[in-house]
């Protein structure tokens, strides 16, 4: 199933790809950085805290 597609398409499906994956995934990382940030409890560092 591996077909050549061409550029113009290939780079908007890349785009659209980095654009979904940006609206997905920030959001997340926000909403986990204010609750760090507004919600300094000791018992949720672990669970924040994964790195």
């Amino acid at each position: 199933m591996l077909f050549r597609l061409p550029s113009g398409l290939r780079a908007t499906l890349a785009a659209v790809l980095v654009i979904t994956s940006t609206v997905l995934h920030v959001p997340v990382l926000l909403v986990v950085a204010l609750l760090k940030a507004l919600l300094p409890f000791a018992a949720l560092r672990p669970y924040l805290d994964r790195g």
